[in-house]
């Protein structure tokens, strides 16, 4: 199961971030200019409504998944790791 440092990592990469995005989003007004408001809802409109719903249910939870890692992560020193992911050091004795 994913958990907390597990999502907030990929948001430290802002380069891939950034160009996802810009690609995403040129696909998006690639395809409004192509298809148009009405070809966008006639599409959407013939698929099936559960289709459609878990649609938007993904796209609602990534987003929201991105704004809570954005909210998470605490700016650390360029190029160290973050003291929260290094292990602590046990403090049974050393085996024999």
């Amino acid at each position: 199961m994913l958990r907390g440092p597990t999502l907030t990592n990929p948001v430290r990469r802002w380069g891939v971030i950034a160009a996802a995005g810009a690609i995403g989003f040129a696909i998006g007004i690639a395809g409004f200019a192509r298809l148009g408001l009405d070809g966008i809802f006639r599409i959407l409109n013939d698929l099936p409504a559960a289709a459609v719903g878990a649609g938007l249910s993904v796209t609602l939870a990534l987003a929201g998944l991105a704004i809570a890692a954005l909210k998470k992560t605490k700016p650390t020193s360029v190029g160290l790791p973050s003291q929260s992911h290094v292990p602590a050091l046990s403090k049974s004795p050393p085996f024999r």
